[in-house]
């Protein structure tokens, strides 16, 4: 990443369009209490937004040639792939709605540790990798590659996604995204002994059950 080639400190400006006619990486830092409403990224890029708060880019749209590649960072609002054949990586931050729409055929998006993607959603097959966090995943066609499993799931009817290693499709997307919890009635504690017993516990979904006994 390095330094930028260019820093926007103290901007206030409708659009900004980051481009370069020799396909020249781009390094582009949004800084102090710049304020632009859409950021059109069309040439491989890393643009980081150090802004607080609703300061900074509004929204961002990659829109670059087939294969480009783009990275992200820091506080970020909403952003749009519209690139097919790229490569997206979030390498730190937070992202409230990212959106890898239709036109993004055949695209990569990999979220890194310590990253966070509050709403991602998939109008494309996309394969989506890394350590980060995903809260709400919207899968809405077929194709689609998630390794990690986010808090809430939502799969369109008529379309599957292998997402954490399962493919799912609408209801098994619903199932996984139920807050865990045991059964009424259970714990059921069966075959009591002098010294053993049996506990036997029923849930909504599967997991990995903590418990301990005391005298």
């Amino acid at each position: 990443e390095g330094d930028p080639s260019v820093t926007l400190r103290h901007v206030t400006a409708n659009d900004l369009i980051i481009d370069s006619l020799r396909d020249q990486f781009v390094s582009v830092s949004i800084d102090g209490n710049t304020r632009i409403e859409n950021g059109i990224l069309r040439t491989t890029a890393y643009l980081e937004d150090r802004t607080r708060g609703n300061r900074g880019l509004r929204n961002i749209y990659l829109e670059g040639d087939n294969g480009t590649a783009f990275t992200l960072s820091g506080n970020l609002k909403n952003v749009m792939n519209r690139t097919p054949g790229s490569t997206l990586t979030i390498s730190k931050g937070t992202v409230e709605t990212l959106t890898i729409d239709e036109k993004a055929t055949g695209s990569r998006l990999e979220i890194a540790t310590n990253t966070t993607v509050e709403t991602l959603n998939l109008d494309t097959g996309t394969r989506v990798t890394g350590e980060g966090d995903i809260d709400s995943l919207i899968v809405s066609a077929p194709g689609s590659t998630v390794t990690m499993l986010p808090d809430s799931i939502v799969v369109r009817p008529g379309n599957t996604a292998n997402i954490a290693g399962e493919v799912m499709d609408s209801k098994l997307a619903e199932e996984a995204s139920e807050t865990p919890r045991i059964l009424s009635g259970y714990p059921e504690v069966r075959n009591i002994a002098s010294t053993s017993a049996e506990l036997v516990f029923s849930t909504n979904k599967s997991g990995t059950i903590y418990w301990a006994v005391s005298a």
